[in-house]
């Protein structure tokens, strides 16, 4: 919390985007103007509007100030690490997760990005509920947990146009499961409760493409379809060792393309080690993610790659708690943990003058 808070009014960029976010909320609050579309992105194409909806409660108690929305998505922010330590937890137990949320919770590009009024900085939180009801759905098939399922798939998609990557996982998550159980019945079961909670999260957005025929998201198909063409096998491996690199990037200082290999090559032999189906779960999420980025042939820029964050840092969870039961790999963690912590606290912007924009 401290390090999102802190100077807040300085520290929080208010440029185009923010700029046309704020118009938005001004004329929906003003003039009744409710919005059925999100913003654009790069290549033209309307996201749907699920961001301004998060922003309401900002809007209703500041009535358009820019620093109540900067505050308002720093509990967003804090609240998400929460809910990382929180899910982490139901797997590995209480010392991973607490290594894994501070990690996200120091990490500069995360502490920056939670105070900066930016539909894709709210991606992380919503993989980790992605994860959050994906770990419930594999201990018991609950209506209302494959709602939640629906709902944050839903809110992904409208967040940026890579996370329609969640509608192939969720459905390998629900084959697997059926597979693993043997009981074909639970598929329908939970498709009905994903598809519940997916339309209604994104009915607005279906409503505005109705009346568009359907425009963006015909045009965002014809992009994934032509963008994934023409690129090499040498260039699509360049590629997944680059985007790897600046994911863990993302929560690890000192990241280099060697770095980056070896981490990829440690995890390759822990995987063989610790072969179970949480850990195939993780690196299927990362490793076809990032190889069908890979296969892109347009810019790709960090946070098109914020979605595949989340298994990293289930990945990094699993090592820590299979580490924790020998004493001196503990102690090795242990001390590395408090380096890269230190690190991250330098990193971060407190020691820099501020941007002044809501100054």
């Amino acid at each position: 919390a401290f390090l999102r808070f802190i100077h807040i009014d300085t520290r929080s960029e208010f440029l185009g985007d923010q700029g046309r976010t704020s118009i938005i909320m001004h004329r929906w609050f003003h003039n009744g103007e409710i919005p059925l579309s999100g913003p654009t992105t790069l290549t033209g194409q309307h996201l749907g509007p699920v961001f301004y909806y998060l922003l309401v409660p900002a809007q209703l108690v500041g009535s358009n100030f820019p620093i109540i929305a900067a505050v308002w998505l720093s509990l967003i922010g804090v609240f998400a690490v929460a809910m990382l330590f929180h899910t982490v937890r139901m797997v590995y137990g209480n010392a991973a997760a607490l290594v894994v949320a501070l990690l996200f919770a120091v990490s500069p590009v995360i502490a920056q990005g939670d105070r900066t009024i930016w539909e894709p900085n709210l991606v992380p939180l919503f993989t980790i509920l992605f994860a959050y009801f994906a770990i419930r759905q594999h201990h018991h098939v609950g209506f209302l947990d494959n709602v939640g399922l629906g709902a944050a798939s839903a809110i992904l998609v409208q967040l940026h146009y890579p996370n329609l990557y969640f509608l192939g996982l969720v459905a390998v998550l629900f084959v697997g499961h059926s597979i693993r159980v043997r009981q074909w019945d639970t598929l329908l079961r939970a498709s009905a409760g994903w598809i519940l909670g997916f339309v209604v999260c994104i009915f607005p957005f279906i409503v505005y493409e109705t009346g568009n025929g359907f425009r963006d998201i015909r045009e965002i198909l014809q992009i994934i379809y032509t963008g994934t063409s023409g690129i090499g096998k040498r260039a699509a491996l360049a590629n997944s060792i680059d985007y790897a690199g600046r994911i863990f990037g993302f929560v690890l200082p000192g990241i280099t393309t060697g770095v980056s290999v070896g981490l990829l090559a440690i995890w390759s032999v822990f995987l063989m080690l610790r072969f179970n189906s949480w850990n195939i779960f993780w690196t299927s999420w990362f490793a076809i993610g990032l190889l069908i980025m890979a296969r892109y042939n347009g810019v790709v820029f960090d946070h098109y790659l914020l979605f595949l964050l989340t298994p990293v840092l289930f990945g990094v969870a699993s090592v820590y708690r299979w580490g924790e039961q020998i004493p001196l790999v503990r102690w090795a963690l242990f001390s590395l943990l408090v380096l890269v912590v230190g690190l991250q606290i330098y990193r971060n912007d407190l020691w820099r003058p501020g941007y002044g924009d809501l100054a």
